[in-house]
């Protein structure tokens, strides 16, 4: 079996696993990024649809916050553009049989009655709503007050003029600059750690040796050995996301939607002016659902689920036509922050890891080691 060794090895190409594998490399580390997937960018890869490129398989937006896009614009060279329309929050119906036990559920139920049932709400108006929850839910007034302090100071959300393909081109171009071995379609399903001294897995017929192993939160591996084998907490994690072309206008233009209290639909993204090759007259949606509709219902009943309520809530015309769909499967383990703070620990600090839960919030997070990396 060929035998490689390496400092590092990095489990996943999000871009944020690629950031913190350049800022090893530089350095002096030697560093290689694995992926199971047929392209870099983790759960913020495009794929190649519908006769369509670069359409993005998630519903993506970027946390506002300005320090976050002072960072990606020095990244990238280039001002973020104002996402157009601005993302918004649907408070979609009421369910009346919904069973309300806590003092803060009803509470919550009659609010949405009373102001919110099938309404829109801009993004800053929703800081009103966070500022009167909070106020009920740690029974704080100033929580309110803090509310409508961010409804003021409200900072207009931005996004990639190409979406999230055009972000990981730049995490290419920063992987090839750095001369970084990235290794796709490769899942690494066995992990074996020596505590204090490194490890090794197998993967593609090679022995691959590490001195340290790079993890998320979201990484599903089949066994792990420290000298003998961990049992470590993890949940599985899985998750769908519908991919529509359809024939006809959005009734609705939007670019990413929060859906609240709905039947069938947790979001939604237009992920159309962010591909290339899309015809005229057409538009492509990718769509989040509810637990309760992925646990109950195949794929084919999800599709259609999914299309018809789409045009009950006026996005599409009711003369639309359902061209192609796709769906996108996310499979991977949850592992608290506490428990892979433990594998760290118990590891010697072979086993590390990043939290890549929110791109936005984690760039913040990472603002200062990782704010000289430039494509």
């Amino acid at each position: 079996m060929e035998l490689e060794e390496y400092d590092l090895i990095v489990v996943s190409s999000s871009p944020l696993m690629v950031l913190e594998a350049v800022r090893q490399k530089q350095l002096g580390k030697s560093v290689c990024i694995f992926d199971d997937r047929e392209r870099i960018g983790g759960a913020w890869y495009v794929k190649d649809l519908f006769g369509c490129k670069n359409v993005e398989v998630g519903c993506h937006f970027i946390y506002n916050n300005k320090e976050v896009y002072k960072f990606l614009q020095n990244f990238t060279g280039k001002e973020l553009p104002l996402m157009n329309p601005q993302p918004k929050l649907i408070i979609s119906g009421i369910d009346k049989n919904k069973e309300l036990k806590s003092r803060w559920a009803r509470f919550m139920y009659s609010l949405k009655k009373l102001l919110f049932s099938d309404r829109t709400l801009s993004c800053r108006q929703v800081q009103i709503l966070n500022g009167l929850r909070e106020t009920v839910q740690f029974k704080n007034p100033a929580k309110f007050f803090k509310g409508v302090k961010n409804y003021f100071k409200y900072e207009p959300y931005r996004y990639f003029d190409k979406g999230c393909g055009e972000f990981v081109m730049y995490v290419e171009d920063l992987i090839q600059k750095n001369d970084i071995k990235v290794v796709l379609n490769s899942r690494i399903r066995d992990v074996h750690v020596v505590p204090n001294e490194g490890g090794h897995v197998e993967v593609n017929d090679k022995k691959v040796k590490f001195k340290q192993l790079l993890m998320s939160k979201h990484i599903k591996f089949d066994s792990l050995t420290m000298n003998e084998k961990v049992d470590y907490e993890r949940t599985p994690w899985r998750k769908k996301h519908f991919l529509f072309q359809i024939r006809g206008k959005l009734n609705r233009p939007f670019s990413y939607v929060d859906i609240a209290n709905d039947p069938v639909l947790k979001r939604i993204s237009d992920v159309g002016p962010y591909s290339d090759g899309l015809e005229n007259g057409h538009c492509l949606i990718c769509s989040d659902t509810t637990e309760e509709v992925d646990a109950n219902n195949s794929n084919e009943e999800i599709k259609d689920l999914i299309f018809a309520r789409l045009k009950e809530l006026n996005f599409i015309n009711q003369e639309a036509e359902m061209l192609n769909w796709f769906v996108e499967k996310f499979v991977s383990d949850y592992t608290p922050k506490d428990k892979i703070e433990e594998l760290y620990k118990d590891s010697g600090g072979v086993i590390t890891s990043i939290d890549t839960a929110d791109l936005g919030k984690s760039l913040k997070m990472y603002e200062e080691p990782w704010g000289n990396l430039k494509p």
